[in-house]
This record gives structure tokens, sequence and C-alpha cells, in this order.
């Protein structure tokens, strides 16, 4: 299609101009830090059956949703590397076969009740049944570990063998123990657990 001479004469300039103003509206928007506290909503696309973070996940939803509702004693960093999540710290013995986390002050579940390091040795013990349902790589690779409650923030996990990934098995989202108490009159099972997971 061919333009009168006038009109491509003004089209470059006019270009230019939008272009601008909307690289300007872009810095505009861009500048404001939100206030703390208040309530992040995040939408998630795709189909959502499994919600435990000791299921096998099926779609990349169902990943995302347990990413966002639940956490593990430590996370990948920016460049893949571990660090802590709802640990304060953690420590390795020289022989690399006991690790012992602290978890951080304060932590709650959605429901307000306290996050303890029982959270944490449940969350393994479900992994290590002999009933476990969930993917069988996570069962072995939790095989032979053995947990200890040392206080209500203390976990001590001791290995069979030094193992330079542990701190990645650890990512794992952690089950609350007390739901599953709660529903322990009914026989816990990860289908019960997600229909109500937190």
């Amino acid at each position: 299609m061919r333009f009168p001479r006038f009109s491509r004469r003004l089209l470059l300039p006019l270009l230019l101009a939008a272009g601008l103003g909307l690289t300007g509206s872009v810095v505009l928007l861009g500048g404001h830090t939100a206030p703390p506290g208040g309530r992040l909503v995040e939408a998630v696309v795709g189909d959502v059956r499994r919600t435990s973070p000791i299921a096998p996940l099926t779609t990349e939803a169902e990943s995302d949703v347990v990413a966002l509702v639940f956490a593990g004693l430590m996370r990948p960093g920016p460049d893949g590397t571990p660090e802590p999540d709802l640990a304060e710290y953690w420590e390795v013995t020289p022989d690399g076969l006991t690790y012992t986390f602290r978890l951080r002050a304060g932590l709650t579940w959605h429901d307000g009740v306290a996050v303890t390091a029982s959270d944490v040795a449940f969350t393994i013990g479900q992994i290590q049944a002999g009933d476990f349902s969930g993917p069988p790589a996570l069962s072995t690779a939790w095989s032979g570990v053995q947990v200890f409650v040392s206080d209500q923030r203390t976990v001590l996990f001791h290995l069979v063998e030094p193992s330079a990934e542990f701190l990645s098995r650890v990512s794992i989202g952690l089950v609350p123990r007390h739901l599953a108490d709660e529903m322990a009159a009914h026989g816990f099972d990860i289908p019960t657990f997600e229909r109500r997971p937190v």
C-alpha cells in the first residue's frame, strides 16, 4: 500500500512520540514500592487436582500451587544454590553424615498453628512409610535417613553416607502434622489431605 508523501513525513515523528510516551509511562509505573503487608493474589492457569508436596504432581499448575502454599527447610536461591527458607540456620558435622536445622522463630501455618520440628519429622516419616504413594524417587532419596526432633525448633538428620545434594532434598514442602492428627481418626491419606491442605 502506498502512503501519500505527506503521511510518510508525519509517520516517523508520530511513532517516535508514541514510543517515548510509552517509555515514560512504564518508568512512572515501575518507580513505586508497595507498602509492607497486605495480600498478594496470584493466578495459576491449569488443572489442579493434587496439592500435596509429597504427592506425584502431574501438571505445571499443581507444581505452582504447591510451591506457593508449602515451604521447606531450604529453597533454591536465584543461582540454584540452596538457601534457608523455613530454616534459620543449619550445621553439618565434619563427616557429612549429620545435619542440624534450626527453624526460624514465629513460623505458623496458614491457620495460625506453629510450625515445629515435629512437622518436619512427620513429613519425612510419610515419605519413608511403606505405603507411600508419592513419587518413588522421593522415597528412594529419603531411604535410610534418620530424623530426630531435638526440640520444637530443631531437627537432626542422620544420613547413611554423605550426600552433596542433601540441602536440595530438604527443600521439600512440609506437611502440617496437626492437620494429619485431626484426620487420623479417618486414616491420614494424601487424597484426604489434598482436599484441605492447610
